[in-house]
């Protein structure tokens, strides 16, 4: 009696030349041949295979048979190729019910296992296969370190009582999250800060969550996951999310997925504009390519035909492959525009009209490339109507735009021509806008704001602030502002009506004023007597 005898397949001509040699020196050819496949990525995801089996004992009596051995995957010599498959011929008869197991590890880790079973019959030889996929994973190699348990974050919830006291996005009133979603704070309206990781329990990340009724960016710590391993290889699962809750591959945090196909083709239109997801506003997208992967809970497309980078969209549908849709309905782009994520790892690479850009901390998109400071008609503008270029910084430029500087993004195109910046405004049309560039900045929604432009940290735009004078580029924010003198009471300090003066490393500017330092996100606090937010 003999355990499993691996087969080291390097090819599929090869690997069915080795299940013969193993068949032929059987005794009485009375074996199971096991086969083990996946679709992981050897030995990327996974570089261990962990084998057990089972096989009870007789009823004429005997005993039970088990047995269990691991096996190095990879390309070396020494370790072996999937598929993997064994000769096994367990115990002292050839009638008995036998169940394996196997277990994918990556660096020690257990990622995914899965279960056969399988019956040898004297005289006989029996082939089982036994898939171990992306479907059956239970975590990635490289999960962050969970939170405390009684935190719960990301897990489901009814109350607060359910998440230690922290805010619950219960199902009753955010019917987006299935069963509930616990923060990692303990409001809505209490906003961490993106860049302090400390501002986040253990196991949190902090992500931008859209503005709130003042106007003013909010941010929540969810439940943060792994989106790809430390080579840059993407994760195809959800790792340590949910069931049905997607690892976004933009924040590395779990969010609502896909829970069948039927979600990856429909439209949602917030009709009432209270960001809540309606029955009553989904729409049917007709001839719908998407299919929701049972191992990501990502929706995936096959890709519209001709679609390209920075096409116009209203949905996933109308985009090439492995591309999003950034919608005018949801986003405000006009005409809505496609976009690849994280094209800064392996197999999210651009196609060609496009470049892989970073448009925030640590984030790269495929956007479609165009030359700063051209407009339409001009050569290198490329970009669609009500569209600007903006200025960015691309890892991999356009391969068939040299010097391409900047991407295709939301363009104000007004007939003013003469400079009005730091001017009053209650919208972008009353402000000159070169370039493309020109906006509006105002301290509350429908309230008098000043006029600014965008990119000015380009030099190319650069010249917009310093025409007509009283103007600072501060870099956390890249558009003209209105300097003033920071410490100072809003009406001392030079700043318009409804703004604050904010200091950056010294540097005054006028924005949105702050009640507390809540309102700022630390490291950033609020100075009580300017109302500006400082550090």
């Amino acid at each position: 009696m003999t355990g499993p005898r691996p087969v080291r397949p390097v090819s599929r001509t090869l690997l069915a030349l080795g299940l013969a040699a193993v068949a032929s020196c059987s005794e009485q050819g009375t074996e199971i041949v096991l086969t083990i496949r996946t679709d992981f990525h050897v030995p990327e995801e996974v570089d261990e295979l962990h084998l057990s089996l089972h096989a009870p004992a007789p009823p004429e009596g005997g005993a039970p048979f088990d047995w269990e051995a691991s096996y190095p995957l990879g390309g070396d010599p020494d370790e072996y190729r999937m598929p993997a498959t064994l000769a096994l011929r367990p115990g002292p008869t050839y009638r008995r019910d036998v169940a394996f197991q196997a277990e994918l590890l990556k660096d020690g880790v257990a990622i995914a296992r899965n279960n056969a079973a399988g019956r040898f019959r004297e005289g006989e030889r029996v082939d089982t296969e036994l898939r171990v996929d992306r479907v059956d994973s239970f975590a990635c190699p490289n999960d962050p370190a969970a939170g405390a348990p009684e935190d719960n974050i990301g897990g489901p919830c009814s109350s607060a009582a359910d998440c230690n006291g922290n805010f619950c996005l219960d199902a009753a009133r955010f019917p987006a999250f299935p069963g509930g979603y616990c923060l990692g704070q303990a409001s809505l309206f209490a906003s961490c800060n993106p860049l302090d990781p400390r501002s986040c329990p253990l196991g949190a990340t902090c992500i931008y969550a859209g503005e709130g009724s003042s106007g003013a960016a909010s941010y929540l710590c969810l439940d943060a996951c792994a989106v790809a391993s430390e080579r840059g290889l993407a994760h195809r699962t959800n790792c340590d999310c949910r069931e049905f809750y997607a690892c976004d591959p933009v924040g590395g945090v779990c969010v609502p997925g896909c829970t069948g196909d039927e979600d990856c083709c429909r439209l949602w239109t917030d009709a009432d504009g209270d960001t809540i997801q309606d029955s009553g506003e989904w729409t049917a997208v007709e001839d719908c390519r998407g299919t929701c992967d049972p191992a990501s809970y990502l929706c995936v497309y096959d890709g519209a035909q001709g679609a390209t980078i920075g096409a116009p969209c209203v949905h996933e549908n109308d985009c090439p492959a492995d591309s999003r849709c950034i919608s005018e309905a949801l986003y405000g782009v006009p005409g809505g525009m496609c976009i690849r994520d994280r094209c800064d790892l392996d197999g999210h690479e651009c196609d060609a009209g496009s470049g892989c850009a970073s448009l925030a901390l640590g984030y790269w998109a495929c956007v479609r490339g165009c030359r700063v400071g051209s407009g339409p008609g001009d050569d290198g503008f490329r970009c669609e109507t009500g569209q600007a270029c903006w200025p960015v910084e691309f890892s991999t430029p356009p391969r068939d735009l040299p010097g391409a500087d900047g991407y295709c993004w939301i363009g104000n195109w007004t007939p003013i021509t003469v400079h009005n910046v730091y001017s009053p405004c209650t919208e972008p049309a009353d402000c000159w806008s070169p370039h493309g560039l020109g906006d509006c900045l105002q301290p509350a929604p429908g309230a008098t704001g000043y006029c600014v432009v965008h990119g000015c940290s380009d030099e190319t735009i650069a010249p917009a602030c310093a025409e007509g004078g009283g103007g600072v580029c501060p870099e956390p924010v890249d558009h003209c502002a209105r300097a003033c003198t920071p410490g100072l009471e809003p009406t001392a300090a030079g700043c318009p009506a409804g703004f604050a003066c904010w200091n950056y490393r010294g540097t005054g500017f006028c924005y949105r004023p702050c009640a507390g330092d809540a309102d700022c996100t630390a490291p950033w606090t609020c100075n009580p007597v300017s109302h500006g937010c400082e550090v």
